[in-house]
């Protein structure tokens, strides 16, 4: 029997930051019902983690088999995948007060999920 993982994009504009949430679903139909739930529609960005709103997820900057971060850089109606580009938790932060001049706690709100039968996220060592 195959697991399923669910992921979550939180966005504010351009900028994202895909989690995973859920990681051993028997089922496409029970990954997607977990991505839909709504119980993950609201993210807290800090220093070190993200905190979704209600539940008792919290991602550590350190578990990076558990986000990605992507920003498009250039504002477009319409964008594809290949329009953004990869951060780091590091690069995403800088990104956000120094280009961006945004606080931390930053807020990000929820707006596709995603099913796949392997890990989305490869972890990266330091």
């Amino acid at each position: 029997m195959n697991e399923f993982f669910t992921t979550v994009g939180l966005h504010d504009g351009n900028f994202e930051m895909e989690i995973l949430v859920h990681s051993s679903a028997n089922s496409n139909e029970e990954s997607k019902k977990i991505g839909n739930s709504g119980k993950f529609n609201i993210g807290y960005l800090y220093e070190d983690k993200l905190v979704v709103k209600g539940e008792t997820l919290t991602i550590k900057k350190e578990e990076t088999d558990k986000y990605q971060f992507r920003v498009c850089r250039e504002w477009k109606p319409v964008v594809s995948y290949e329009d953004y580009e990869d951060l780091t938790w590091d690069e995403a932060i800088r990104y956000l007060i120094q280009e961006e001049n945004r606080s931390l706690p930053f807020t990000l709100e929820s707006y596709y999920y995603g099913t796949f039968e392997n890990q989305p996220f490869v972890k990266i060592c330091n």
